[in-house]
């Protein structure tokens, strides 16, 4: 539905799949199946915020939050994925004291994971050596541990740049904007290419719109971005 382009229907369905019941086995939020398969209200979740984010649905965005639909989360990557949804969605609604609130939010976050690649490291480095292990394996046991928390920094820091660089627009600085949304990675495609023509920049935009659409690309939700980026 939503490579067709019906938002609606979309969102309606995720949020159908969000309210199935929460079994502890077969649908817990915060696991996945024997199989790696994710139960369908994490799926429900996930589909939710790419529909919002995809159609720019930001005031429904805003409003869900403060649903069961939008909650925190389970896991640390749905509260960083809905911290900047709803970032974006406050910025992008004029609302930048909220949109704030959550580059906050990401702050601490990322504070967090810092600490716990450091915890981490040590609760590696103590397993290893009651298990007498060498010096070289001690240290890769260490590594290991600090590179597996890490990665959730990569996740946090690319948030944190994009809605930086929506907050620097709203403050009209253009160069900080640019600089920020430069590092915002793996944001949404079409919202990205829409940031750079905000700031000016109708080059990048265009390449970026580009770059997501195929060359034997169907998907509405794409071709649309791509013609309202061109125009």
């Amino acid at each position: 539905l939503q490579y067709l382009g019906r938002a609606k229907e979309a969102v309606a369905v995720a949020k159908s799949l969000v309210r199935n019941p929460r079994h502890p086995k077969y649908n817990d939020p915060a696991a996945k199946s024997d199989d790696g398969k994710e139960g369908s209200s994490a799926h429900g979740r996930r589909r939710l915020i790419e529909a919002l984010a995809t159609f720019e649905l930001w005031d429904e965005a805003i409003a869900l939050a403060g649903t069961p639909y939008l909650e925190p989360g389970e896991t640390f990557a749905e509260r960083i994925q809905r911290l900047r949804l709803l970032g974006v969605a406050y910025f992008r609604t004029g609302n930048p004291e909220k949109g704030r609130e959550q580059i906050l939010a990401l702050e601490k976050a990322l504070g967090e994971t810092r600490t716990a690649r450091y915890a981490a490291a040590d609760e590696a480095e103590e397993k290893a050596k009651k298990e007498k292990k060498p010096a070289a394996d001690i240290a890769k046991a260490m590594a290991d541990a600090m590179q597996k928390v890490g990665e959730r920094n990569g996740s946090v820091e690319k948030a944190l740049a994009e809605l930086r660089g929506w907050d620097a627009l709203a403050k009209k600085d253009l160069v900080a904007a640019k600089k920020q949304f430069a590092n915002a990675g793996d944001a949404n495609r079409g919202r990205l290419a829409r940031a750079w023509l905000a700031v000016g920049d109708t080059e990048k935009a265009v390449q970026t719109a580009r770059n997501e659409v195929g060359p034997n690309e169907t998907r509405v939700d794409r071709l649309a971005m791509l013609v309202e980026v061109l125009h």
